[in-house]
Formats: structure tokens, C-alpha cells, sequence
């Protein structure tokens, strides 16, 4: 009897397993045909969803250590299934979600009769920080369900505003229309990154170029931050001119300035992801 009772089990949970799979294979339709821009019809009647008029684009980015320093894998699991659950808790209809560490995109519909749905599936996105113990920074757009292919860029924005340092929250594109234009691939961009490759020999140079623009170009507030002479500041500031080819005590150049350091952020955080992936793939 013990054995017709595991058997029995054993293959309910086998089904179980299956359809769970084929559930999340169908959702994945509808999910991959409203990205790629394909009509979801018939994938959304298959996953038996009912599809919006319009969608709020997500892209996550996630940083900090494991959650509560379990194994990585398990933490992946974890944050993937707290992801799915705060983003469905907050949402008046079914949520789409592909998840991955440290990023995840996912659509959330948003109903028109329900004009108070992105600003409730926005709150529940700042709830993620306290509940995953990791800064979350995110990239969203809501749009139509014809558009949702062009907001791809929501993850750039999300990456930018990871990579020039600021605080996790939910982002934009008008929140970052400066840093995303400057970051367009092009001559521009790898001739600003030159312009600051020297710094990479040059630490002191680069925190004090930051710390000096951050501050309002005010010297002396900079060197006492930094615990120097406010000379020191003038003469880094001088050799950086003369190396790197523009002044930043200069008015008329310190767009430069900021702009090459825009470009130099986002090129790191991108070079780290690369080598994330690579060592990822290889492991």
C-alpha cells in the first residue's frame, strides 16, 4: 500500500510539475510576442490571459550581497519569487515577468478604468528595497501595447542611473535625458573615454575632479573634504587639465567634464556586466 501511495504521488507531483511548466511556457508567449512586437492574441488566449490596452514597462536592476547570505543560487530563487509576488500583490491584472540577477523586465497591465494603477504598482516597486534588503533601481514607461518593443530602453535607463551613482528608486527617461543622450554609441562617446583614460593611473585626480564638480567648483570646500590643501586641489586640478585636454575650473568646459564622466560610468558598469556574464557562462 506504501508503494502504490508513493507512486501516486510521485506522479501527481510529476503533472503538477508539468503543467506548472507549460503555464509558465504559455505566459512566456504572451510575454516574448508583446516585446518582440508580434500580435499576443493568439499566444494570450492559450496562456488564457486577457491582454491590456496598455502596459507599465519595468527593468530592474538589483546590487548587494545575497539575500540573508544564502547559496547564490538560492538566493536568485528567492529574490525571483519576491519579485513576482510584490510585482502581482501591486497589480490589477496579470503581471508578465522574466527575472534574472541582478536584472528582471517585467509588464504590468494598466487598466483604463483604473487610472490609479501605475501609481500603485509604482509604491509597490520602492516596497522591494525593504523587503529584498538590496538597492533596486528601476527603469519604467507606461505605454501602449504597440510601443512596448521601443521601451527596451527602459533598461538603459535603469543601468545609467546604476551607473553614475544614483540613489535606487524608480526612474524614467526624463530623469535621465542628459546621461542617456551623452551615453549614445557614436565617436562621441569613445572620444570622451579617452579623454579620461589617463585617471586610471590616477585615483587621486578623479576623486578630486568629482568631489570638485559635486561641491559646486568650490575649492576649498574640496580640499576640506578631502583632507588636502586647497593647492593640492589646484594642482591635480592643473595636471588633469594638461593631461586629459580640458579645465574643469574653466566654465565653459565643465560640461565636458561632466559629460566625460557620465561616459566613463556607464562604460565601467557595462565592461562589469560583460565580465559578470563571461564569468557566468564559464562557470
Amino acid at each position: 500500500m506504501l508503494a502504490v501511495t508513493t507512486l501516486v504521488l510521485r506522479g501527481y507531483h510529476h503533472e503538477a510539475a508539468r503543467l506548472s511548466a507549460g503555464e509558465r511556457d504559455a505566459r512566456y508567449g504572451v510575454y516574448a510576442a508583446l516585446t518582440a512586437g508580434e500580435d499576443p492574441a493568439g499566444a494570450a488566449h492559450r496562456a488564457g490571459l486577457s491582454l491590456a490596452e496598455r502596459y507599465l514597462v519595468l527593468s530592474l536592476h538589483l546590487s548587494g550581497p545575497d539575500v540573508e547570505g544564502g547559496p547564490p543560487l538560492v538566493a536568485h530563487h528567492r529574490r525571483a519569487n519576491t519579485i513576482q509576488r510584490v510585482l502581482a500583490e501591486h497589480s490589477d491584472g496579470d503581471v508578465l515577468a522574466v527575472v534574472g540577477d541582478p536584472t528582471a523586465t517585467a509588464l504590468l497591465p494598466v487598466p483604463a478604468a483604473v487610472p490609479s494603477a501605475t501609481d500603485r504598482a509604482l509604491r509597490g516597486l520602492l516596497s522591494l528595497v525593504d523587503v529584498l534588503d538590496v538597492p533596486v533601481h528601476v527603469g519604467a514607461a507606461v505605454v501602449a501595447v504597440a510601443d512596448i518593443p521601443a521601451a527596451a530602453q527602459c533598461a538603459e535607463v535603469a543601468e545609467i542611473a546604476v551607473a553614475v551613482r544614483r540613489p535606487a528608486g524608480v526612474y524614467h527617461l526624463a530623469d535621465v535625458l542628459v546621461e542617456y543622450q551623452l551615453t549614445r554609441p557614436g565617436p562621441a562617446f569613445q572620444l570622451l573615454l579617452e579623454r579620461l583614460a589617463p585617471l586610471d593611473d590616477h585615483q587621486d585626480w578623479e576623486e578630486t575632479l568629482r568631489t570638485y564638480l559635486r561641491l559646486g567648483c568650490d575649492r576649498r570646500r574640496t580640499a576640506a573634504e578631502l583632507h588636502v590643501h586647497p593647492n593640492s586641489v589646484d594642482y591635480r586640478l592643473s595636471r588633469l587639465a594638461s593631461t586629459c585636454g580640458f579645465d574643469a575650473t574653466d566654465p565653459a568646459q565643465r560640461a565636458v567634464a561632466h559629460a566625460a564622466l557620465c561616459v566613463r560610468d556607464v562604460a565601467a558598469h557595462r565592461a562589469a556586466r560583460r565580465t559578470r556574464a563571461a564569468r557566468a557562462s564559464g562557470s
